[in-house]
């Protein structure tokens, strides 16, 4: 068993379902060990569970080859952390606030009271599970305070973000992996909360920016400001919807995700016109790609208006993650028309990569989920390990012995015992008290007549010994 505490998690997208596992050490530090993934075709929908049993194979197969690794054999994944995401997931913020009749000290306590009342007041519609409760703006006694903690105060308000999605999303996740697997859900981790906490800087979210998580059927927003979240949605659009547009050139979806990712590039059009190697006229895919890359960006820079805010205010800038964003130029044309600078997120370097084979920023979605459950996995373990059999205690060699009395006596123990069992047994009928006497004696004769042999036969050996 290694010394070092292991924690598995799965993200479940719309393209491909990604299993990772990672260790935690003593000081907390995260080392991602290895990730693995399967292709879906329409088995989940905009990140929400479809087709459970297809599902719940693929990952299945992911649990298997991730057992396999050196790292977990022997052991065996009972638990797991999942992310939480899909078209339905959305933000709401909820103003709640405490007055007190006399200054009290502003404690945990308090702010949990905070984020009760918020729940109570947000979680309204039984359609809809909350996902994630997260305070900000904090005023106390009338002024803002970043952490009010061991403040004493008359009142304290804030502006709690309530982030919830449809409860039949989890409700197929947990038939797919706990039903059918058998495997525990540790906790559902909203992946754009957790991507934001890997990938975003501090000064970012103190200044101000946007998170773009730019995904195969979906787009997820979420804007931060004065280092606190403000704003969440999902826009149901995503990379898919330009692969479905190549079909038009190339006639099969795979195919077109191939070209997309192969000749695809909306750099200006003097980059762009021309010939691919087999014959494909890259001035009409990149049309193609230019005129929906467009549609997407436009109601990527819609959300800071629904925020209530601008996009001047977002002075820390665009951060964008998803396999979207490796399109050839979207980076470019996204800063080009936001005016704002535009950067691919990736993990921290506090996070370790133990296989070189992982690309950071390409899987930073699943090592986001991973970073948020080492702070928070407590004594249920993701990986266990089968007992050790105790080992048999093999008795060392000791100096020979003289046996020859202790075999005469324990032969004449048999007898006494012999006769022991005699009385112990069911009585029969009684036979004639002469016959059982005669038995008596006759075993006690025959007992002493073969301790007579052995003592003989040790002085003999012992007259032997002296000539």
């Amino acid at each position: 068993m290694p010394d070092r505490n292991l924690i598995v998690a799965f993200e479940i997208g719309s393209s491909k379902i990604k299993g990772a596992v990672a260790s935690v050490d003593p000081n907390g530090a995260l080392t991602v060990l290895a990730i693995e993934e399967e292709p879906l075709i329409d088995a989940v929908r905009y990140g929400v569970v479809k087709k459970v049993e297809e599902v719940s194979k693929r990952i299945q197969s992911i649990k298997l080859k991730l057992e396999n690794y050196a790292a977990v054999a022997p052991g065996k994944i009972k638990r797991v952390f999942v992310s939480a995401g899909g078209r339905s997931m959305r933000s709401a913020t909820i103003p709640v606030e405490k007055t007190f009749p006399e200054e009290i000290e502003i404690t945990d306590m308090v702010i949990r009271q905070l984020r009760e009342q918020a729940l109570a007041l947000g979680a309204d519609n039984a359609d809809r599970e909350v996902l994630a409760v997260i305070p900000r703006d904090f005023i106390v006694d009338g002024i803002p305070q970043k952490n009010p903690r061991e403040i004493y105060a008359h009142s304290i308000k804030t502006n709690i973000c309530l982030v919830t999605g449809r409860a039949t999303n989890n409700l197929n996740i947990k038939r797919a992996i706990t039903e059918r697997l058998d495997i525990d859900i540790q906790s559902r981790i909203v992946r754009q909360i957790a991507i934001g906490g890997t990938v975003l800087t501090d000064e970012e979210k103190s200044r101000g920016c946007m998170l773009v998580d730019f995904g195969a059927e979906t787009t997820t927003v979420s804007i931060y400001r004065n280092s606190g979240l403000v704003y969440l949605a999902t826009i149901p659009i995503g990379s898919r919807t330009i692969t479905r547009d190549l079909t038009n050139v190339s006639g099969s979806e795979s195919r077109a995700e191939e070209i997309k990712k192969t000749v695809g590039n909306i750099t200006p059009d003097e980059l762009r016109q021309g010939q691919s190697s087999d014959g494909l006229d890259t001035t009409e895919i990149n049309n193609y790609i230019h005129a929906r890359a467009g549609e997407i960006i436009t109601n990527i820079m819609e959300q800071p208006i629904y925020a209530g805010m601008k996009l001047s205010d977002l002075r820390g800038g665009i951060v964008i993650v998803g396999g979207g964003s490796r399109l050839k130029g979207f980076n470019e044309m996204f800063s080009s028309q936001s005016g704002l600078p535009v950067r691919q997120g990736k993990p921290s370097n506090s996070i370790r990569i133990a296989d070189h084979r992982i690309d950071p920023a390409g899987a930073v979605d699943i090592i986001s989920i991973l970073a948020v459950a080492a702070r928070v996995v407590k004594e249920n373990p993701c990986v266990v390990y089968p007992e050790k059999k105790p080992q048999p205690v093999v008795e060392t060699s000791k100096e020979p012995e003289d046996t020859t009395n202790r075999i005469g006596a324990d032969i004449g123990r048999d007898f006494r015992d012999l006769e022991d069992e005699e009385d112990d047994r069911p009585k029969k009928p009684a036979r004639n008290k002469v016959d059982q006497g005669k038995t008596r004696n006759l075993l006690s004769k025959l007992g002493d007549t073969i301790l007579g042999l052995l003592s003989e036969e040790a002085n003999d050996s012992d007259s032997e010994d002296n000539d």
